[in-house]
């Protein structure tokens, strides 16, 4: 009974030693990965690139860090600009200094420039995986878009889509029933299937004016819902079935030219247009919503549209006139050649990730060259240990070989073997 005893402790023992090197291999792979990214990682500039109305060609400006200062330049030509000139080539992107200095021309390509125009037609726009996959409460304001006043006040209900519309009052926690049931039996009427796979909108009343939410519901059918003199406002988007929605991205710009943008499961990018909800492709190829971001910065002239990719930076100017895209640039990054880590650590851990929901432990792995590295580090800790004198233990040899360069530091630095 007693011999029984003692191997039963033998055993506990060795369970909780082998738990406590598994869980300090698991901090070294969280942790060692970023020392070593924090020693080697060199800076990328960001290259800030821009649609000329004037040379009508795209313009960057980059720092040289051989030269030690600030390229401005015109990147078909190559010829470079002074911080002065360069304003008078971008006076859409930098109208307040040139108005300021009394540069700023009345007209561009034949079209009248004023301030007003400016302010009206210009916008920045970004979407990048994060905006997607961010996690919300799934409750909604939904405002009155006829208030009659400037400032948008937020309502006295949320409301959320699940197998209907529900209206709830946050301030008791009870349902608005006759609310509920007059928007639930509209959306019936125009064939909306419950629960709703996306809602789309901007629930924040810090801006000029509100449009409300696009919902998709559960057979990838679109519908605009938004509140109008309190009544409700619902309208079905006749999409063409080729068109299967994967995001949609509310923006109100100050023109209300357009509601905002529709990605779709087959990569491409469509403009949603306030006019009869008409669908404007941008032409700018395929596009991967867990991977890539997209910009807009827009004028009264021209959309520049910048479509960031592993591979680079792909620029497109948008004539607004003719709706078409009239110039490109592929600013392709250089391939980087493998570092240290690929090689020397097997795997690493990370816990945040911009097209991931919440926060998890993701195991990335370097590839089978690091199993050569791994075979090194196991040849040295059998060397070390017979000059240490200490038996080779099955379990901390598999370790080190599993694990590369973790189960080595931690094979060494623990002395109780198992």
């Amino acid at each position: 009974m007693f011999y029984r005893l003692e191997c039963s402790k033998y055993y506990i023992m060795k369970i909780i030693r082998l738990f406590i090197y598994l869980a300090f291999i698991f901090v070294l792979s969280v942790g060692l990965p970023r020392m070593m990214r924090f020693f080697t990682d060199q800076p990328h500039g960001n290259t800030f690139i821009y649609y000329s109305s004037v040379d009508h060609a795209f313009c960057s400006i980059n720092y040289d860090e051989a030269k030690d200062k600030v390229i401005r330049k015109n990147i078909v030509t190559g010829k470079e600009y002074s911080q002065s000139q360069f304003d008078s080539i971008l006076p859409l992107f930098f109208y307040r200094q040139l108005y300021t200095e009394g540069r700023m021309p009345d007209s561009l390509n034949s079209t009248p420039i004023t301030r007003n125009l400016i302010n009206q037609k210009s916008f920045q726009y970004k979407y990048s995986p994060e905006d997607k996959n961010r996690p919300s409460i799934q409750l909604y304001p939904l405002f009155e878009s006829v208030s009659g006043r400037v400032d948008l006040k937020m309502p006295e209900d949320l409301f959320r889509i699940d197998s209907k519309m529900e209206f709830i009052i946050p301030a008791n926690n009870k349902l608005n029933k006759a609310k509920s049931e007059k928007y639930t039996n509209i959306l019936n009427t125009l064939g909306f299937k419950f629960p709703a796979k996306s809602i789309s909108g901007n629930p924040s009343a810090r801006k000029m004016y509100d449009e409300g939410y696009f919902v998709t519901d559960s057979n990838n059918q679109i519908f605009h819902i938004k509140m109008v003199n309190s009544k409700p406002f619902i309208k079905k988007l006749n999409l063409p079935k080729t068109i299967i929605p994967a995001h949609i991205a509310t923006y109100e710009p100050n023109d209300r030219s357009f509601y905002g943008f529709l990605y779709a499961k087959s990569g491409e990018i469509f403009k949603l247009s306030t006019s009869n909800y008409a669908l404007e492709k941008l032409d700018i190829g395929d596009f991967n919503l867990e991977e890539n971001q997209f910009l807009v910065y827009a004028n009264p002239l021209y959309w520049i549209i910048h479509k960031n990719t592993q591979e680079g930076k792909f620029s497109y100017a948008l004539d607004l006139k003719t709706n078409k895209i009239i110039d490109t640039n592929n600013d392709v990054y250089k391939v980087e050649e493998k570092s240290i880590m690929d090689y020397v650590l097997p795997f690493r851990v990370a816990f945040t990730k911009w097209n991931t929901k919440y926060f998890a432990p993701q195991f990335i792995f370097n590839g089978l060259s690091v199993f050569i590295f791994n075979l090194i580090f196991l040849s040295l800790f059998v060397v070390i240990n017979v000059f240490r004198s200490k038996p080779n233990s099955y379990i901390e040899l598999s370790l080190v070989a599993a694990t590369g360069i973790y189960g080595f530091i931690t094979c060494l630095l623990f002395k109780n073997k198992i």
